[in-house]
């Protein structure tokens, strides 16, 4: 009953039953509406408490525990460690290097000499000790195991700029301001102008877990990248990946360490010696010479009155399945496979291992084009560009860059070449496209082909390999056919 059905029911109960019967029929015929039963109300969703706030709403409550929940997994955890690990390694790898494609060959050649000037020392790092690849594996880390990371843009008097990686807890999560005097606000740390637009972010002067009274100051959103995976319309911070596990993943270690103990337990009782009698317990000869360890062999005669049991260890019943199935969902809120994560490939064939990599490599390439790249990779490539204009001199124009991600391991080389050669051949895919998929640059593997093609040519050695060899034998063949037609024909 609501306040006013109380009052009535003081004064006339007979009316406020009335009241009570027509407000069940009307949630009744209102169920019947609904259509959608994990929207209906009764016993089976009593237990079901949801809210419909934004996505600041709900990572302003939570997101801090969050954080310190996911490294503590991360730390002591090896199954949470081995995801964050996985993913980073399928995610980053060696590095998503930069394939630039334009018309001009005299410019990409100066651009790949500057790039990797650049970003193959750790003249990138602002505290050098990295190069750009190592910049995106910290980078990805960050994001997997704490939901974001920060990188700042920093002018050093050098040639380049230099890029600095800092931990989520750097953004102040406890700024917040609904209105600014310009109409805009500040949400947990990220500023934004009326129209809605990134403008700022309020960054600590030092990590706020560390000792000293950090104060945030404002930096320019053109000084900063924010990367995350953005999964609700105006999600203004990240969250760790594998969340929805974290319960699920601790429940699991607490059983696993109570699993060891108990057995650890039992297995130290080897026997337990008791009187048959116990009047006869009184030892009256004193004799210390009992055994009181079990070795292979022994045959021990037993004072009168002493009788042996052999202790029965407890059984762990199904724990095999049990873990499998609790370890399968854990990946599953990572996003990558059990196999993966456990590395356990005893129910794995070819084809079903390649199923399980198929979709998870679909994962993997989400992060990669929806998220690094565009959130890391292009902003990072922009800011080298501007800057090695004015450093270098070297004009970008029209310049179109793609990217090239870690090749894909093969599960079974000989079949999968097969098909990528059948692809090339049947229009589905380009040469240039197949070998950027294996992680390579097309220009550079045509330029290191040609010049080895050069020296086995100098030093007369013919390879198997060597296509121009087929070429070459099936023109002299086609010529002595031709030969022996005219022959023929002129007899």
């Amino acid at each position: 009953m609501n306040f006013i059905d109380n009052i009535i029911s003081v004064f006339n109960p007979q009316a406020a039953l009335k009241r009570q019967r027509a407000r069940m029929v009307i949630d009744i015929l209102g169920e019947q509406k609904r259509k959608f039963d994990a929207a209906g109300r009764g016993r089976r969703t009593n237990g079901w408490p949801t809210t419909d706030g934004s996505a600041n709403t709900e990572t302003a409550i939570s997101l801090t525990t969050l954080r310190a929940r996911s490294r503590d997994m991360v730390r002591n955890n090896s199954y949470a460690n081995s995801a964050i690990r996985k993913i980073v390694n399928n995610t980053v790898g060696t590095g998503i290097l930069p394939q630039p494609i334009d018309t001009s060959a005299a410019r990409v050649k100066k651009f790949k000499k500057i790039w990797r000037q650049w970003a193959e020392s750790t003249e990138c790092d602002y505290n050098g000790k990295l190069n750009m690849y190592g910049i995106q594996r910290l980078v990805m880390r960050a994001v997997a195991e704490s939901g974001e990371a920060i990188i700042l843009k920093r002018r050093t008097g050098k040639q380049f700029i230099q890029l600095q990686v800092l931990e989520a807890d750097y953004l102040d999560h406890g700024k917040d301001i609904k209105q600014l005097a310009n109409g805009g606000r500040i949400t947990q740390g990220v500023e934004y102008d009326k129209d809605d637009k990134v403008v700022a972010y309020w960054l600590f002067d030092g990590h706020p877990g560390e000792f000293g009274n950090h104060q945030s100051k404002r930096k320019a959103a053109t000084d900063v990248l924010h990367i995350y995976e953005l999964l609700r319309p105006g999600q203004a911070r990240g969250i760790p990946f594998g969340v929805s596990s974290l319960l699920r993943l601790k429940d699991y270690d607490d059983y696993e360490d109570a699993e060891v103990v108990r057995q650890k337990i039992a297995a130290c009782f080897a026997a337990f010696v008791q009187d048959a009698d116990p009047a006869s317990s009184v030892d009256t000869n004193n004799s210390d010479d009992m055994l009181e360890k079990l070795e292979p062999g022994v045959i021990e005669h037993l004072p009168a009155g002493k009788q042996i049991t052999f202790a029965n260890p407890p059984t762990t019943n199904n724990y095999n399945d049990f873990s499998r199935k609790i370890l399968q969902g854990i990946a599953q809120g990572y996003g990558i496979t059990y196999e993966a994560m456990t590395g356990d490939l005893s129910n794995v064939n070819f084809s079903s291992g390649r199923m399980g990599w198929l979709e998870m490599h679909r994962q993997i390439a989400d992060w990669q084009w929806n998220m690094l790249i565009p959130m890391f990779c292009d902003p990072v490539l922009q800011w080298f560009l501007d800057t090695s204009a004015i450093a270098n001199g070297f004009n970008s124009g029209d310049m179109y860059v793609t990217w090239t991600p870690p090749r894909r391991e093969m599960i079974d080389p000989l079949k999968e070449t097969n098909a990528i050669q059948a692809q090339i051949r049947n229009g589905l895919v380009t040469w240039a496209e197949a070998v950027r998929e294996q992680g390579y640059d097309p220009d550079e593997v045509i330029a290191e082909i040609t010049a080895y093609n050069a020296k086995l040519d100098a030093a007369k050695i013919i390879l198997d390999s060597d296509g121009r060899n087929e070429m070459k034998l099936a023109e002299t063949k086609a010529s002595k056919a031709q030969d022996q037609a005219s022959a023929n024909n002129g007899g």
